[in-house]
């Protein structure tokens, strides 16, 4: 048994199934980012042990599986060099057909952890770190680019270091504005229509849109994400947290801080299940329902996480809900590994800790 063989069959103990083929399990069995291996040299799909990518030099975090009413069930996933697809036929579309340049963005700067996105209105949308935001068309294989310019204003482009979707809008964080870094603006687009696709959206605000912008905290780090919280979402920044919610009127949002003391260590640091949010912190893994934040490591769970993690790779810690282990997985770099290749693994139903090898 190979390496990489031997390191798919350690995720059958935390319930994961293997021996179905890809193209015949149902979507809803697929969850988040759970069902793959990530290598120095490929991302392997848990399922039927497929390859959905060989050739890339790095790991890839920006993984998702999509599925709507108007296409076929579909993994989306990036590598240093291209965009790809991989749907369960013998010669899925788009995979190595594009690459960052569609984008507008060199390759030699496609440094992959420097990617977020989201889905809002079953389209994908990607964003490369300052660069570009643009989106994923499937079955077409191609990138349309968002024009974030502002109309009054020409030479006002607007770009974030994170997208994520809240309810029918798009949101970017740390952004820069005609070259000016402004790391704790939030700046969200006009809703969108359900059913319309997310570039049918304004980033400035008129009187006759609801796109709006703000600023949140003050020298406690920039701001890093969000992800949807119940009725809300939940902004994170290095050392704080935020609720946003929709509340219409001149203002369209409403915010709260929930602290200044616990941040996010990366744009893939942390995740929601039922209204319950799970982050990775500079010194502590902590959980909140957008009421209050507390730890849940355990003291030696939280010595071994943080004296082992690389502290110059923190940046590139990814948290993953496994949906069926029910577990939520904290990924980092240990010693001098540059990528994750550990995990300290959270069982929800029994609130117990445990630790695997990536």
């Amino acid at each position: 048994m190979t390496e990489l063989a031997r390191n798919v069959a350690r995720l059958k103990l935390s319930g994961v199934a293997t021996d179905p083929d890809p193209s015949e399990v149902p979507p809803d069995t697929w969850t988040d980012c759970v069902n793959m291996v990530s290598r120095e040299t490929a991302m392997e799909r848990v399922k039927g042990w497929n390859w959905l990518s060989s050739n890339s030099s790095l790991p890839l975090p920006a993984l998702w599986h999509i599925a709507n009413e108007e296409t076929s069930p579909y993994w989306l996933y990036f590598s240093e060099n291209a965009v790809g697809i991989e749907d369960g036929s013998a010669s899925p579309p788009g995979i190595g057909a594009l690459t960052w340049a569609d984008m507008g963005v060199n390759a030699s700067d496609a440094s992959i952890d420097q990617f977020t996105g989201c889905v809002l209105n079953g389209q994908v949308i990607i964003n490369k770190k300052h660069t570009a935001l643009g989106s994923y068309d499937y079955p077409d294989s191609n990138i349309v680019t968002a024009d974030t310019t502002n109309p009054d204003l020409p030479n006002q482009t607007l770009t974030g270091a994170a997208v994520f979707a809240y309810r029918q809008f798009l949101v970017l964080v740390d952004c820069i504005v005609a070259g000016a870094s402004l790391p704790n603006r939030l700046q969200h687009s006009s809703s969108v229509d359900r059913g319309l696709f997310g570039w049918n959206a304004d980033w400035w605000p008129t009187a006759e849109n609801d796109a709006n912008f703000t600023t949140l905290g003050d020298q406690r780090g920039r701001l890093v994400g969000g992800i949807t919280l119940g009725g809300s979402a939940l902004v994170l920044g290095e050392r704080q947290l935020w609720l946003m919610t929709y509340t219409g009127g001149p203002l369209v949002m409403a915010y709260r801080n929930l602290t200044r003391e616990v941040g996010t260590l990366s744009r893939h640091g942390f995740t929601a299940i039922d209204q319950r949010a799970f982050i990775f912190d500079d010194n502590d893994i902590v959980m909140t329902d957008g009421q209050r934040v507390q730890s849940i490591a355990d003291g030696w769970v939280r010595r071994r996480i943080f004296n082992e993690i690389n502290s110059e790779q923190t940046d590139r810690v990814w948290v993953q809900y496994n949906r069926p282990g029910q577990e939520i997985w904290f990924a980092y770099p240990e010693g001098n590994n540059v990528y994750p290749n550990r995990a300290a693994v959270y069982h929800l139903p029994t609130q117990k800790w445990g630790f695997r090898t990536l």
